[in-house]
């Protein structure tokens, strides 16, 4: 806290205490007067804070609310070939991390060459999956439905075929189980 005092009259910076009683008060110095004008200046400060929380959305994810929300206005067979998609993303980044932990890299490029897409419910790529996690995905509880999804997404795209909203629902599940079970790995 800053106090200062001037002159009431003048302006004229006056140095004696802000309490000093009017009869007590010095003439000012440039115009003789006893007037006194005070200033306080207060000053603080103001913290404040924030918790901030983000949250990261895998494409994957993000291609999942996408179908959700073709669900929603009635879209089914995009929403079933959207919901695929994201397992196929899910399926890449899964077949890089594998290739990663066993330090086959070089060779993860050279399959992808030879393999067409990453869908796992295709037996080639369910194989190397398995192969490559020691795992076995056709033993896993949503493995029936996926399976089920995949076979209506390539009838829609390859045949021209149609998904109702409960075939477009049972995709989407399947999708998501498929891929928290890869983020799993």
């Amino acid at each position: 806290m800053a106090e200062s005092t001037v002159c009431g009259n003048c302006g004229e910076t006056i140095t004696e205490p802000t309490n000093t009683p009017v009869e007590k008060r010095q003439p000012c110095p440039n115009c003789g007067s006893t007037r006194r004008n005070f200033s306080v200046e207060l000053t603080d400060s103001i913290v404040l804070s924030a918790i901030v929380t983000a949250t990261l959305v895998t494409y994957p994810k993000a291609l999942l609310t996408i179908a959700q929300s073709l669900i929603d206005q009635g879209h089914f067979n995009i929403a079933v070939v959207t919901s695929h998609m994201a397992c196929e993303v899910a399926t890449e980044r899964a077949f890089d991390a594998a290739y990663a932990a066993k330090k086959l890299e070089p060779l993860g490029e050279a399959v992808d060459d030879l393999m067409n897409g990453n869908n796992l419910a295709n037996n080639k790529h369910r194989k190397l999956y398995n192969v490559l996690t020691g795992t076995e995905l056709e033993k896993q509880s949503f493995w029936p439905q996926f399976k089920s999804a995949s076979e209506k997404r390539n009838s829609i795209v390859h045949k021209g075929g149609h998904a109702n909203k409960n075939e477009a629902e049972a995709a989407l599940q399947a999708a998501n189980e498929l891929i928290t079970y890869l983020k799993q790995m």
